[in-house]
């Protein structure tokens, strides 16, 4: 409520005299009846009501605009909080650049954005560092950008509390005023200002609507960059693909094999490491030329073990489910099937339909026909691809078709070799060493190497393979088993890309990213 020094010295006015002068003067005169007295009573009480009432709403009226003003007032405070805000975050962006002011919710965005590949992000070397740097920075002008949409129409010039209040202080007073005019409180003025003495509504009308609309422009303004919505920076999800092609260092390298067979302390892991240095270093020393060449020897290597386990799975499914004598009956068939189910669960491959390996298969020999124009072979991917659609066969994914493609080109090749298929056998004595393979048997079998540099080609050490004794053999053909393997486990990686890029959109309904 207001001071009473404000209005007390207008309301304690009175036009004549009190209630008790008046009651006292008129019982004063005993018994006579002068009716000018009585009258002159009548008046004056009339009079002093009338003012009362006046008075009256007066009050009312400053304790309403006082209940305003500590509303409008905390609403301010408030708005000054979060303008001081912006001001201080507006200086850390000036003094400190918006990396340094954003770095908590950069470095939080980053890991979210990059949630699925944090084995690249965490490697060390500078091209990821300088990846990360740059990925941040345009994340950084992010928010600068959407901070300055707020900040824009803020009062640059206000620079204390009173000054930024002032608007509304000034409307205030101008309300004060005009509640607070004479003619309000007192009749006597009520009534010259009806004669047009002394009166100052029309002035303070227009005070108060001046002052009104310069308040409500100056809170509009407030209310664009205190009341603008803040908008929740949503960075990005990045996708693998666009990291494959960064280069990591010597230490990353180690950093991505540990953990695998190629960090075993023996003979074979030291060749095998080297191998994937080789491949790697050719590879241009990116992180996919890194994992492929880890992926692509270790399979190699692990052929042995691998056919092992495929021997043992079949073994083992025809002990339990033995072999239909008719091999054109349908209980043939389905024996077959639950055959190969067993041996891809061996290999650790999901269980596929027939549709999915015979897909695969088709994308495979496409993608590797030497006879097909690049025109024809995407034209005939995308048919396959379609079929698939038409059958509505379920989600597909890029990612998904070049893993069964790979997955499927691999597992067949390993059960020929299991079979001893010929075709295989030939492709497998026909396969040149890695110069790794080649300084390994330098170093580990000086004979054999003396031996395999004295040929030409290999199908002259082919035609000529009894010069190597029984062991020398078998040491010989088992390198080029690993390297064969190696190379097709690389090819069928090729083809899976190659298919995955011709692939185009697949529809969203078949989509499962």
């Amino acid at each position: 409520m207001a001071d009473d020094k404000d209005y007390t010295s207008l309301l304690g006015r009175s036009s004549g005299s009190s209630w008790g002068d008046i009651a006292g003067a008129y019982l004063s005169g005993g018994k006579k009846k002068d009716s000018r007295a009585r009258n002159v009573l009548l008046a004056t009480l009339f009079f002093n009501a009338k003012e009362a009432n006046m008075q009256s709403k007066v009050m009312k009226n400053l304790k309403e605009l006082e209940d305003s003003k500590a509303i409008e007032l905390a609403k301010l405070n408030k708005q000054w909080e979060t303008r001081t805000g912006l001001q201080t975050e507006y200086d850390k962006i000036q003094n400190d650049g918006a990396f340094k002011t954003y770095q908590t919710e950069l470095e939080k965005d980053f890991t979210k954005a990059h949630v699925g590949n944090k084995e690249i992000i965490n490697l060390s070397s500078g091209d990821i560092a300088d990846y990360k740097l740059e990925w941040m920075n345009k994340q950084a002008k992010v928010y600068e950008d959407n901070f300055m949409q707020r900040y824009q129409g803020i009062d640059k010039g206000i620079t204390v509390k009173e000054e930024f209040n002032k608007p509304y202080m000034d409307y205030y007073k101008s309300q004060k005023e005009k509640i607070m005019n004479p003619k309000n409180v007192s009749l006597v003025h009520n009534m010259f200002s009806k004669i047009g003495i002394g009166n100052k509504d029309e002035e303070l009308n227009n005070k108060v609507e001046r002052l009104q609309k310069v308040r409500n422009i100056n809170q509009e303004r407030i209310q664009g960059f205190t009341q603008a919505e803040i908008k929740q920076i949503q960075a990005d999800k990045v996708s693998k693909d666009d990291l494959l092609g960064l280069k990591i260092n010597r230490e990353d390298l180690t950093t991505l094999m540990t953990g695998t067979s190629l960090m075993d302390s023996e003979l074979n892991a030291g060749r095998l490491r080297q191998e994937v240095r080789q491949a790697w270093i050719e590879g241009d020393k990116t992180y996919k030329a890194a994992v492929d060449a880890i992926e692509a020897v270790e399979v190699g290597f692990n052929t042995k073990i691998i056919e092992a386990q495929l021997k043992e799975a079949k073994q083992k499914y025809i002990t339990a489910n033995p072999e239909p004598k008719d091999k054109t009956s349908e209980t043939y068939d389905l024996w077959e099937l639950g055959l190969e189910q067993n041996k891809r669960e061996a290999l650790g491959i999901k269980n596929l339909s027939e549709d999915a390996k015979y897909r695969a298969t088709q994308l495979y020999n496409i993608a590797a026909s030497n006879d097909l124009t690049d025109k024809n072979k995407i034209e005939f991917i995308q048919e396959v691809l379609e079929e698939d659609i038409r059958k509505a066969t379920g989600g597909l994914s890029k990612n998904q078709i070049a893993v069964e493609v790979s997955s499927v080109r691999i597992a067949t090749l390993l059960d020929k070799i299991t079979d001893e298929d010929t075709s295989v056998l030939s492709a497998i004595n026909a396969t040149e060493l890695s110069k790794a393979k080649e300084e390994y048997l330098a170093i580990n079998y000086p004979s054999i190497s003396t031996k395999y540099k004295d040929f030409k080609d290999l199908q002259s050490l082919n035609n000529n393979i009894n010069t190597f004794n029984a062991r020398e053999q078998v040491v010989l053909r088992q390198l080029q088993k690993e390297q064969y393997i190696t190379n097709e486990y690389r090819l069928a990686t090729i083809y899976a890309n190659d298919v995955v890029q011709s692939s185009g959109e697949l529809p969203p309904y078949l989509i499962e990213e």
